[in-house]
């Protein structure tokens, strides 16, 4: 099982996993992560890069890790 979360502030990453997803199932996690993401209020409007603050890198790597 592998958790992951969308949030703004990467920095604290930690602490939003901390404070969300139970110890018992962190422990037995192949993986978590954040995936990045932005303010409601400044969600991409139509025609611009739809990506902006999410990181499409810890996205593939965290895929990756449930490949055979």
């Amino acid at each position: 099982m592998g958790y992951f979360i969308c949030n703004e502030k990467p920095k604290e990453t930690e602490e939003i996993i901390a404070r969300n997803i139970p110890v018992d199932l962190r422990e037995t996690a192949i993986c978590m992560e954040s995936f990045g993401g932005y303010k409601a209020y400044a969600a991409p409007k139509e025609g611009t890069d739809q990506l902006k603050g999410i990181f499409v890198d810890k996205i593939k790597e965290f895929s990756g890790k449930f490949k055979r």
